[in-house]
């Protein structure tokens, strides 16, 4: 199995010093979780910001239609579908006479280049999330164009695919990429969030690790070959990331150069899959370039241009003299990228109580606040009588998994501090998505009151303010 061999930037033509300065741009951003960078097919820098690590798969978001584009090829590539097939021929058992002549009308590539029809993604609307049926749903939505006629980005239209290529293959995408694609590049895949009739979303819910972002891209850039294998037909992988539609009506300049299928067209003439909070795999097939990106912030277009500000005006054709000063500023800078866990001087006696919280939307019956010799443990106790235990401490990141809320465990790395004798804070990263939460306790008498703040709201379940009374033995 092909594995990335780690070389110096100046042997693949790029000066570490630019590298070096691309990586202090990311790390004034918040935040930026890690990036990998190859040329040549060489690996020249990566780097993980700590709590984050190599080893942890990340929420993708809409870099999960991607994979559902190749997948779509794949399919074409089997004879299974066209891109020219209308939509509603495969699903002739949801046809209504809600289903508009327009929809009767939209093909595969309609949904590919989201130019469906419609005027907002209907997921994102409520529309089709709302119901059990998606597919029903969104068959039965309204249409304020031609299909083909105007790009509107449109997650829905994803799904769309997915539930075709379940109808055709027999088995959700990623079943069927993990038996034609992804085992044969290194990819060791297991989750990709489902829709109410199990059916993988699609648009978003995948799950990969950094190096698998990586591995991606290299896959595209060699036209669907690794390493003597065809296994995306070369010809589709050519049209789908290149320019299949008008986006110029967005505003930032590397989302109105065009889109191709699920591709964005980018500067330098090349392409990408991205996704919400900035995850990326870039390829610069001119620069025989390619990057991966997982992050949290909500200013996509500053790591884009930031690459292009940095590293891409030092690029050089042939290799560069060895400057084993710089690398070795470049290794240690890289190595020392963090995001820091709460800390200070200040040390209160946590009281060690159990609360009765009030009636709320999240379910929260109880808090129990326990100290420890370095900081505290929560625990939330649900009305289903489950509960679940946070330990944070003091100046550093703590392990946790805890569900909290979301639809399955998570990785939750939290540390805390006191902001005043009154007040604890609890800031808790979530280290496979793009999610930092702070939980803030105020203490008053025999009271408490738990208050939750997130860096994003985006397909994150919400805590509200929940207040509690002390429990008296």
């Amino acid at each position: 199995m092909f594995a990335f061999e780690k070389t110096s930037p100046e042997s693949q033509g790029i000066p570490s010093e630019a590298i070096r300065s691309f990586a202090e741009r990311l790390a004034k951003m918040d935040a930026i979780h890690s990036f990998m960078l190859v040329r040549h097919d060489k690996l020249i820098a990566e780097a993980w910001w700590k709590p984050f690590k190599k080893e942890y798969k990340h929420e993708l978001f809409s870099c999960s239609k991607s994979f559902v584009s190749i997948a779509c090829g794949i399919a074409q590539g089997e004879g299974l579908l066209s891109l020219n097939d209308r939509i509603v021929s495969f699903f002739p058992d949801k046809m209504s006479e809600k289903v508009s002549e327009r929809m009767k009308k939209a093909t595969i590539k309609n949904l590919l280049t989201m130019s469906s029809g419609h005027n907002a993604c209907p997921l994102a609307a409520g529309t089709v999330s709302l119901h059990q049926d998606w597919v029903k749903a969104f068959l039965e939505s309204e249409l304020a164009y031609e299909p083909g006629e105007k790009f509107v980005y449109n997650s829905a239209a994803t799904y769309m695919v997915s539930a075709i290529l379940r109808r055709v293959t027999g088995r959700n995408v990623l079943d069927y990429l993990n038996e034609k694609l992804l085992p044969f590049i290194g990819i060791n895949a297991d989750k990709w969030d489902c829709c109410p009739a199990g059916t993988n979303i699609g648009g978003w819910g995948f799950w990969l690790k950094t190096e698998d972002m990586l591995r991606f891209c290299r896959l595209l850039k060699n036209q669907g070959n690794w390493d003597g294998k065809q296994l995306v037909p070369a010809d589709y992988i050519a049209e789908a990331t290149s320019f299949q539609i008008d986006n110029s009506s967005n505003n930032d300049p590397d989302w109105k150069i065009g889109y191709g299928y699920q591709f964005w067209q980018t500067t330098f003439n090349s392409f990408r899959g991205d996704g919400a909070c900035g995850q990326y795999m870039l390829v610069m097939p001119e620069q025989d370039l390619y990057m991966a990106v997982t992050s949290g912030v909500a200013n996509m277009q500053k790591i884009l241009t930031a690459f292009w500000e940095t590293v891409i005006p030092a690029l050089q054709a042939k290799p560069l003299p060895e400057n084993p000063e710089s690398f070795s500023t470049l290794t240690e800078t890289l190595s020392a990228l963090e995001h820091k866990p709460l800390a200070n001087d200040l040390r209160f006696v946590i009281p060690d109580a159990e609360y009765s919280v009030d009636t709320n939307s999240a379910g929260l019956q109880k808090l129990k606040i326990n100290p420890t010799a370095n900081g505290c443990e929560i625990t939330f106790c649900w009305t289903d009588n489950s509960f679940e235990k946070m330990r944070a401490d003091y100046g550093r990141h703590t392990h946790n998994i805890l569900q909290l809320l979301e639809n399955e465990m998570r990785i939750i790395e939290a540390s805390c501090a006191w902001s005043n004798e009154n007040t604890l804070v609890i800031q808790a990263y979530s280290v496979e998505t793009p999610y930092r939460d702070r939980y803030i306790l105020t203490f008053s008498n025999d009271e408490i009151n738990l208050a939750r703040e997130s860096n994003f709201s985006f397909l994150h379940a919400e805590l509200p303010t929940v207040h509690g009374t002390e429990i008296k033995n």
